[in-house]
């Protein structure tokens, strides 16, 4: 079957990880021919090509600009016309509002996976709402009960996003390259640089973490358009006034997180706000660490007492209480390490989830066949 995938791509974070692992895995189903559109030609397009398939570019579209998406509307016509795919796979709301009537022109099986939480007040998911899917594919449970809010009466499958899980050794060359000592207990956070990610909150705690060991934090993820950069400077001004300068790095933009998550003792991330799913703690927990985040979204499916932590939102108490007790305590840290790796590949694990999706696919493509 072949799969066109519809994205905008002009960012990169947990959504175009599930695009790359889905082209990188694909050997794992053969049936499955990933195929991929994307309006921005980036970092997403590049190491999509990277593993080898199929990526075409349909330009700059802009909800705001008629003419822009008009254009980029006929060139995806022309891509089905030459492509013939089984089922077309629109990535969010923004690409949805756009592609779906040149799908539904065609008369192809239409999938809608979304990976965020949906309400079905913005604009961009009202323009969505005009074009129903024939499944919507979700990334978790709290995902499947908020897509209800626009899709109501439309099948849904949840999904969990696949990834790769590679073993690495510690060489110990992150700790060198971000002077931070060999014996340092290292607490990291993998994200965007977005106030939904709880930098802010996991900085106020650090300020209030007095333990005998000596430890450091890792903030993980470059800033990609205007809006983060004003962020991250704002969080880098955050740590001067904490006085947290000689503890706390910033890695920036990493092409080798998993041997970062190899080097480190802890995995933070003290979410603000619900999140969909989180495929960083997935991550983390593949790579071995504890994993202690806020008991919101879509944590709540993936941390397990055997696993991590959960803490309540918006409580510095509990977080700082959680983050001394594992700096502290390296037998808990190990304990709840341990089950990591089974629970991450439980969880996402790529075979397993590319053969979900094939089922799914097969359906749609079935049902509307018939």
């Amino acid at each position: 079957m072949r799969i066109l995938y519809v994205h905008a791509g002009n960012m990169y974070g947990g959504t175009e990880r599930v695009l790359e692992t889905l082209a990188r895995e694909r050997s794992a189903r053969p049936a499955l021919e990933p195929r991929f559109a994307l309006c921005f030609d980036g970092r997403l397009a590049a190491r999509l090509r990277a593993t080898g398939v199929a990526v075409d570019t349909l330009g700059p579209a802009r909800i705001t600009r008629p003419h822009l998406a008009m254009q980029a509307r006929s060139r995806l016509a022309r891509i089905i016309q030459r492509d013939l795919p089984d089922v077309v796979v629109t990535q969010s709301p923004w690409s949805h509002a756009i592609f779906a009537s040149v799908a539904r022109r065609f008369e192809l099986p239409l999938v809608l996976w979304t990976h965020d939480l949906l309400s079905g007040r913005p604009y961009l998911e009202r323009l969505a709402k005009r074009w129903t899917p024939d499944l919507v594919i979700c990334n978790s449970q709290c995902t499947e009960s908020a897509a209800r809010a626009i899709y109501p009466w439309t099948p849904t499958e949840i999904v969990h996003g696949p990834l790769s899980f590679v073993a690495r050794s510690t060489h110990g060359h992150v700790r060198a390259q971000s002077a931070t000592a060999v014996e340092s207990v290292v607490i990291v956070h993998v994200g965007r640089m977005v106030p939904l990610k709880g930098h802010f909150a996991l900085l106020d705690a650090l300020a209030e973490l007095h333990v005998e060991e000596k430890w450091t934090c890792w903030f993980v993820g470059g800033a990609q358009d205007e809006r983060e950069r004003q962020y991250e400077r704002a969080l880098r001004q955050r740590v001067a006034v904490l006085k947290l300068d000689e503890c706390v790095r910033f890695l920036g933009e990493r092409t080798d997180v998993p041997d970062v998550l190899a080097e480190a003792d802890i995995y933070c991330q003290p979410n603000a706000a619900a999140e969909a799913f989180g495929l960083s703690l997935v991550e983390a927990l593949g790579a071995g660490l504890p994993v202690l985040a806020t008991e919101l979204g879509g944590a709540r499916e993936i941390v397990t007492p055997s696993c991590g932590r959960l803490v309540a939102p918006a409580s510095r108490e509990a977080l700082v209480d959680a983050l001394a007790w594992l700096v502290q305590d390296s037998t808990a840290r190990r304990a709840l390490a341990s089950a990591g790796p089974a629970r991450a590949w439980s969880l996402c694990n790529a075979p397993a989830r590319l053969a979900q999706l094939e089922g799914c696919f097969e359906r749609v493509a079935g049902n509307v066949a018939a």
